[in-house]
């Protein structure tokens, strides 16, 4: 879940695909180990084929005086027939191989875009919870200060607004503008200011 995945660090994210990569190479292993066994059993059958079908000249040309275009077309009829079934079980053995790295390949990257796809989640997750969490840190300062202090800087901001106000309705008087009111985000009710014209002294 995403409550689980936010609390993993950044060393536990990292690990989980170091796991997933050893499995993926024991997969490859024994996808090896299968290859070779597959290698070795079709030399086996080779050598048992040749085998048999050296035994099988030897016999024939014991007797090739009696039948010889007979027994000449019998053999090259079953030695074109071996070396076709060697040549197909060759075939079969690159063909399967073949399936076996690109199925391994094909898994290896889907899990890893499904890692990557979460790392990416993780990190969001992580960035959201340092955000709440610095919030929450300065909601707690905040409601640390005392509320003496809290009255002191309220009375401060309340004195400073009215001594900015005289100095702008003084300044105003000086240069002989009329003194007018005007409501602010900070002072709803009304602020000084003043109306931007000039009367005669």
């Amino acid at each position: 879940s995403d409550q689980n995945l936010g609390e993993l660090s950044l060393e536990e994210v990292e690990g989980i695909w170091g796991k997933m990569d050893g499995m993926f190479r024991e997969v490859d292993n024994v996808a090896d180990r299968a290859i070779a066994e597959m290698a070795s059993l079709e030399q086996k059958r080779r050598d048992e084929c040749t085998q048999i079908l050296t035994s099988l000249v030897d016999a024939l040309v014991d007797i090739a005086y009696l039948l010889p275009e007979q027994i000449e077309q019998l053999l090259r009829s079953d030695v074109f027939e071996i070396n076709t079934q060697i040549v197909r079980n060759l075939t079969w053995h690159k063909e399967l191989k073949a399936r076996i790295r690109l199925k391994t390949i094909e898994d290896r990257t889907q899990a890893h875009g499904m890692w990557r796809e979460g790392r990416v989640r993780w990190k969001s997750l992580r960035h959201a919870r340092a955000l709440r969490e610095h919030a929450e840190v300065l909601a707690k300062e905040e409601s640390s200060i005392e509320p003496r202090i809290r009255e002191i800087f309220a009375e401060f901001n309340t004195v400073k607004q009215r001594v900015e106000e005289r100095c702008v309705a003084e300044i105003f008087k000086i240069i002989n503008l009329e003194i007018l009111t005007y409501p602010t985000s900070a002072a709803p009710d009304g602020m000084v200011g003043a109306e931007h014209t000039f009367r005669p002294i």
